[in-house]
């Protein structure tokens, strides 16, 4: 037996990094090792989307129905929550330590409930980078007239 004999023993036995945190438990049936579930659901992520879904789905919707009365602020405003909930859906649910979500935070050592507020901070920035690109892409393409069109009273203008 060699010197390096120690260190690949070593290499082997030691487990591979992941989202993991040493008060996690060894659960690898569950798609989320480590945190709370109730059933099936992880709590904290269940909890994170409920209150994506709410209050900004929600509350978009009913907004750009009631008060957006322009065609071009309407195609933004439509276009930026429908990606920025989409880019909500892969924040909270990517199970791979990916930039901007729960798991990389989570591997980073923060606890779940400061794992939701990052999550949720990172949509919002997300959701405010959208609302930029699509405004400036929609005045660029779409004449200032049909842009600015008032059509308040009707539904999809």
């Amino acid at each position: 037996m060699g010197v390096h004999d120690d260190v690949e023993a070593q290499q082997l036995t030691e487990p591979e990094r992941s989202n993991k945190t040493e008060d996690d438990t060894d659960d690898s049936s569950k798609w989320y090792p480590g945190e709370w579930y109730i059933w099936y659901f992880p709590v904290a992520r269940t909890f994170t989307s409920a209150f994506w879904i709410y209050n900004i789905l929600w509350a978009g919707i009913d907004f750009i129905l009631d008060y957006v009365c322009t065609t071009g602020m309407r195609a933004t405003f439509w276009s930026t929550l429908v990606i920025a909930t989409i880019f909500a859906a892969y924040s909270i649910y990517a199970w791979k330590p990916m930039p901007m979500t729960f798991t990389i935070a989570r591997q980073g050592g923060l606890n779940q409930f400061w794992c939701m507020i990052y999550s949720l901070y990172q949509s919002a920035l997300a959701g405010i980078a959208f609302f930029v690109m699509f405004m400036c892409g929609l005045m660029i393409y779409i004449p200032v007239e049909d842009f600015w069109d008032w059509n308040c009273g009707k539904l999809f203008g």
